[in-house]
């Protein structure tokens, strides 16, 4: 997605704030937020080495702010402009909220187990046979 608009001002100090306020590190905000503790702490400080791009390090603010229960005008300076909508992120959201369907219900699952094991269990007496009568043979010998 190109777009032209020029990207919010990320309010660092809210973000710092936020973390602070909730008793967490950088590093255990990065396991959250499935980023590195040096990717939060350039949000923190307004540094991006650690992000391939301005979108990329907007993109992964908003997922910050969104853990610190902060809102877009608490976490970004949109100046004159309304705030920017990211249609892929929404996206993907909308697929992490959507419940996973269970493979099977419960009932068919037990009568599925009770099948292998139905199964199994004459080829695991047949072989165990087969076992005990090669060891008899060796020990006749």
């Amino acid at each position: 997605m190109t777009t032209n608009a020029k990207l919010p001002e990320i309010r660092k100090e809210a973000f710092t704030k936020a973390r602070e306020k909730l008793a967490l590190s950088a590093k255990d905000l990065g396991g959250m937020a499935c980023l590195s503790h040096h990717q939060i702490s350039q949000i923190e400080n307004g540094e991006s080495s650690y992000f391939y791009g301005a979108q990329n390090k907007f993109t992964a603010a908003k997922k910050v702010a969104k853990l610190l229960n902060l809102s877009d005008e608490e976490a970004f300076d949109y100046g004159s402009q309304a705030p920017v909508k990211i249609s892929e992120a929404s996206k993907v959201e909308e697929s992490i909220k959507a419940p996973a369907k269970k493979a099977q219900p419960k009932k068919e699952a037990i009568e599925v187990k009770e099948l292998v094991e139905e199964t199994q269990v004459p080829a695991l007496v047949a072989e165990v046979e087969k076992k005990s009568q090669s060891k008899n043979q060796k020990l006749q010998k």
